[in-house]
């Protein structure tokens, strides 16, 4: 018995110690886990830091490009956001329709597109149908091309046709129907709450 109480003594004193590290252990562990978690938090909101420090650094050359954006008059060229799609078609079709007649050709139809998707850009427009003239068919295109917004022209048919002269019995001048499309893109969804 006497070896038993020998043994005793450091047992019972190796047991209170792994109890003694094992409730520190246990104390520690969330302790430890607060700290893990701040510095994954202190970690991210320091590259949020170094991101808004970035852009922070390049403002100034942001805002001169806006004003040379501004002074150029590039914002001319597309239609603003602020106009939703309804606006847009009619414009369109409106401007269309106004450099057609200053052109003096002859509308047979003109019908709004349906609001199509090409990647990022939203495409609107109208088909239109006509005919006259080479010299006003080419007064018109040039009436649209120069026009801001920007509009684009698409599926362009052209069919050339004759037509007599009624009283001279000949051949009057060269005479074409058009069909086309003329679209504008808009980046993204401009808004649908009819705003202008």
């Amino acid at each position: 018995m006497s070896t038993a109480r020998k043994y005793q003594g450091p047992i019972s004193l190796a047991l209170l110690l792994a109890l003694i590290l094992l409730l520190g252990f246990l104390l520690l562990l969330p302790v430890m886990e607060r700290h893990n978690r701040y510095e994954f938090e202190l970690l991210r909101d320091g590259r949020q830091l170094q991101r808004l420090q970035s852009i922070e650094a390049s403002r100034a050359e942001l805002e001169s490009l806006e004003r040379a954006y501004q002074e150029r008059g590039l914002g001319d060229w597309f239609y603003e956001a602020k106009y939703d799609s309804n606006s847009i078609g009619l414009d369109i079709q409106r401007r269309v329709t106004a450099a057609l007649a200053e052109s003096e050709v002859q509308l047979r139809s003109i019908t709004p597109l349906p609001s199509q998707r090409r990647g990022a850009e939203q495409v609107l427009g109208v088909r239109v149908n006509f005919n006259g003239s080479m010299p006003a068919l080419l007064a018109s295109l040039q009436r649209l091309e120069q026009e801001k917004p920007l509009l684009q022209i698409e599926d362009f048919r052209i069919n050339p046709s004759a037509q007599r002269n009624a009283q001279s019995g000949g051949t009057a001048e060269q005479r074409a129907e058009v069909q086309m499309s003329v679209v504008t893109l808009l980046p993204g969804e401009p808004s649908t709450s009819g705003a202008e």
